[in-house]
């Protein structure tokens, strides 16, 4: 009996250790991954000074920077991802990502954080009324499918002295500010003609995005804004919505004459009236209704000097978009799923391409994409529809084996035109051609050696290097690009599925602008880099040298 209870002792002593909680856990799962010192400096990619409080992020494990901006994290042997951020620094959609391959004897870390722009306005109302509670939004200039767009950066609002700052910009960038409608405090009904408030305006030096002149921002620049609004009276705008349905209830939103929607109105479905206050000016309103079948309308009108009455809008139903689309393939599928070709019959009748709408008037919002999809009880393997509105739309088509060779509709060459979607979704079938005599590029980079006390490139951190083949024969439209990390980064680094043509090549790190769509960057990197033919079937080998961020020059 002793001996059966000096075991039952020996066998929990050996399990104790092993508890976690109220579980029993293997001792093997305990025993934790050797761990070692991750150490490096945060600096201002500028000034070079050191950045306190930064937050050095590990999946998991954080720290704040010191007064010195240095750092310490304790982390498992491999590759290891690091975020490092702080306000002030790096800016909506700029790359804070650092690759570290993490073991013993690890040198130090340099990382360099980009400041931000900030743009602050002072707004003084004509009037001299009370000037807080205005709201700005931001507009950034981008490239979306080879065409520039307006995209919302962000939103300030004036206190109580006329003051907004809008912080975290991305730079180098060209913004755009406007102001919102606004009506003074206490004077809200939609039916008092004697209200009065601040008209919606872009500035700098316009009234909307045709007539403004973008500001120019770099990096860590500040701009500061003088800005006068008028004050002015609002009047109300009665539309009434023909042909609406008892259910679902209906949305109508309010633009101005370049595409940015301003406000909503009150709807009311016993009478079918939208009632909107504004100021003098152009716009437009749109209805829609969300069903089985969606219904839409728009009406363009002017605020004059008075309310305006009588207007009408009539819902139609929206008709999806036809989509045909042929391909005149001689070389073998990479992905033989996606209908039929040379080596067999058709598996899967899936569409062989995405499709995209990206408005061509005003900013980006109201665009429509994703897969296409056969009509319902169509047996038509080439015939594919999707949703969309009317509008003005550039077409961006991304195949998944090939080329587009041409994109029309009624005649018009889509690739350089933009689509007319008029009510009720009439509008031409888009024919799409797609061609599979696709060749490649193949491109080793040449980096150089980098300096230990470069900031940003510790000798322990992964590299990212991005090659781009911009197409000389049109514009930025469907760039092939790759990203790929590696410690030299030298690659080889392929390309696939390019037209036959002339492109040039280009490698680079760090230039925040160009990785994520800065249209100015955009066009300076396009110029740089070595010229390549690309023939049917077969691959170009080519050779770079890499461009670093703040280092301008290319491989000629």
């Amino acid at each position: 009996m002793f001996s059966c209870l000096r075991a039952f002792r020996v066998l929990v002593t050996a399990v104790i250790p092993c508890m976690q909680g109220a579980a029993l856990l293997p001792c093997a799962a305990q025993q934790q991954a050797a761990s070692y010192p991750v150490r490096g400096v945060v600096e201002n990619s500028v000034t070079h000074q050191p950045v306190a409080r930064a937050l050095v992020n590990a999946m998991g494990e954080a720290v704040f920077t010191d007064s010195e901006g240095r750092f310490e994290l304790h982390l498992s042997q491999g590759i290891a991802t690091i975020t490092v951020r702080r306000p002030g620094f790096g800016g909506q959609g700029a790359s804070d990502l650092h690759y570290v391959e993490v073991g013993p004897d690890m040198p130090e870390l340099d990382f360099a954080l980009i400041p931000s722009a900030i743009i602050t306005g002072h707004v003084t109302p004509s009037s001299g009324e009370g000037s807080d509670g205005i709201r700005f939004q931001a507009y950034r200039k981008t490239l979306q499918g080879g065409h520039a767009q307006w995209a919302h950066a962000g939103m300030g609002t004036t206190n109580s002295e006329g003051i907004f700052k809008l912080f975290q910009l991305q730079a180098p960038a060209s913004y755009v500010l406007c102001s919102t409608l606004s009506t003074e405090r206490g004077s809200t009904s939609m039916r008092d003609d004697r209200t009065y408030g601040y008209p919606s305006l872009c500035f700098p030096g316009g009234t909307d995005f045709a007539s403004v002149t973008p500001l120019s921002l770099g990096t860590g620049q500040q701009a500061d804004l003088e800005i006068a609004l008028p004050r002015q009276r609002f009047y109300s705008a009665s539309i009434t919505v023909l042909n609406r349905p008892r259910e679902p209830g209906v949305s109508v939103q309010i633009f101005d004459s370049s595409g940015r929607p301003l406000i909503g109105s009150q709807w009311n479905s016993q009478t079918g009236v939208a009632l909107a206050q504004l100021t003098n000016g152009s716009y437009y309103a749109t209805a829609q209704t969300f069903g089985k079948t969606s219904l839409y309308g728009r009406v363009d009108f002017k605020v004059a000097d008075e309310p305006v009455s009588g207007l009408t809008l009539t819902l139609l139903p929206l008709h999806p978009l036809t989509v045909e689309v042929h391909k005149e393939f001689t070389l073998p599928q990479s992905n033989n799923r996606f209908g039929n070709g040379p080596q067999g019959a058709n598996t899967d009748p899936g569409p062989p391409l995405g499709l995209s709408l990206i408005p061509a008037d005003g900013t980006m919002q109201g665009g429509y994409g994703g897969n296409l999809r056969h009509p319902e009880g169509s047996s038509d393997g080439n015939l594919f529809e999707m949703e969309a509105r009317p509008g003005r739309y550039w077409v961006q088509a991304n195949p998944f084996d090939g080329y587009v060779s041409s994109i029309t509709s009624n005649g018009a060459d889509l690739a350089r035109e933009p689509l007319l979607i008029g009510p009720g979704n009439t509008a031409a079938p888009i024919e799409i051609t797609l061609r599979n005599d696709v060749g490649s590029i193949s491109c080793t980079v040449n980096r150089p050696p980098v300096a230990a006390d470069t900031p940003g490139h510790g000798s322990g951190e992964l590299s990212i290097t991005m090659v781009y083949a911009f197409s000389t024969n049109s514009d930025l439209r469907g760039t092939p690009q790759i990203r790929q990390i590696g410690r030299d980064g030298v690659g080889p680094f392929s390309i696939p599925n390019l037209p036959p043509g002339l492109y040039r090549v280009v490698a680079f790190t760090g230039l925040q602008g160009a990785a994520t769509g800065n249209a100015e960057e955009m066009a300076k990197l396009r110029e740089l880099g070595r010229t390549v033919t690309v023939e049917s079937g077969s691959t170009t080998n080519v050779t770079v040298d890499l461009i670093q961020a703040g280092k301008p020059g290319a491989d000629q």
